[in-house]
């Protein structure tokens, strides 16, 4: 993403959330992104001059806001919230982060970007990855059930699902894929 006129990558290593220039690789921020685990898999979400990071069991979800300060970067913590996402990240959608919880609120739920209030939420699917293309939300839960969500004014609307395998063998953790019209799910 570009912020203050500069190209950056946000990524996690192993205990922290980070940005660096992607033209030189200076590190511009870090922030605490640790669990007892060390393995941080879920994709910073970046959005109007914010980045949300997660990790389950230790650092709940967080909004920072990247201020530009010359040539430096400083995130300032806007919010917190009790979103553990473990995998699926989250897709922002015109101010509203729609993720799934992992240990604590293992459902869907849909949060204001700018308060991090839980505007919605969604219980029918579990924890799981999704992406988002006219106006719905295509998710892969851990169980490997798929569904088709419609975010409306009211709330996150399940408007069909099936399962992907007949028979579990263990957890589907990868991210639903949509190229040229078709939905590439994988297990």
């Amino acid at each position: 993403f570009e912020l203050g006129g500069r190209r950056m990558i946000a990524s996690c290593s192993s205990a922290h959330g980070f940005g660096v220039d992607a033209d030189d690789g200076t590190l511009l921020w870090t922030v605490p992104l640790k669990n007892q685990f060390g393995v941080n898999t879920a994709t910073p979400v970046y959005g109007s001059g914010a980045i949300f990071y997660v990790t389950p069991y230790a650092e709940e979800g967080r909004l920072y806001r990247l201020r530009v300060a010359g040539q430096k970067i400083i995130p300032e913590q806007i919010w917190q919230s009790s979103l553990d996402t473990v995998t699926g990240s989250g897709v922002l959608v015109d101010g509203t982060l729609f993720a799934a919880g992992y240990r604590k609120n293992k459902w869907w739920m849909a949060l204001d970007w700018r308060t991090g209030d839980v505007k919605s939420q969604l219980e029918e699917l579990t924890t799981g990855a999704a992406i988002y293309a006219d106006g719905r939300l295509y998710c892969l839960d851990e169980k490997g059930m798929v569904g088709l969500v419609v975010p409306e004014a009211n709330g996150l609307r399940l408007a069909g699902k099936f399962q992907l395998v007949p028979d579990r063998v263990s957890d589907a953790w990868a991210h639903p894929v949509l190229l040229a019209g078709r939905l590439y799910l994988r297990y």
